[in-house]
């Protein structure tokens, strides 16, 4: 696992085609697990890396009323 905190440090290594999923991940229960199994085959099937992108913070904690 690699982990980046700016997006403009990972697209050259994903710019060959990935498989990515875009969400919150607050923790890893039982919904994510799954979301990320099914991302992690679908990779795998495909040959390309599998990504996870998500925010910090969290974007409903950054939002002002």
């Amino acid at each position: 696992m690699q982990v980046f905190e700016k997006i403009e440090d990972a697209l050259p290594k994903i710019n060959t085609g990935s498989v990515v999923s875009i969400g919150n991940f607050d923790g890893v229960h039982i919904g994510h697990k799954a979301l990320i199994e099914k991302l992690v085959n679908r990779a795998k099937d495909l040959k390309v890396p599998s990504v996870i992108l998500t925010f910090e913070p969290h974007p409903y904690k950054s939002y002002s009323r």
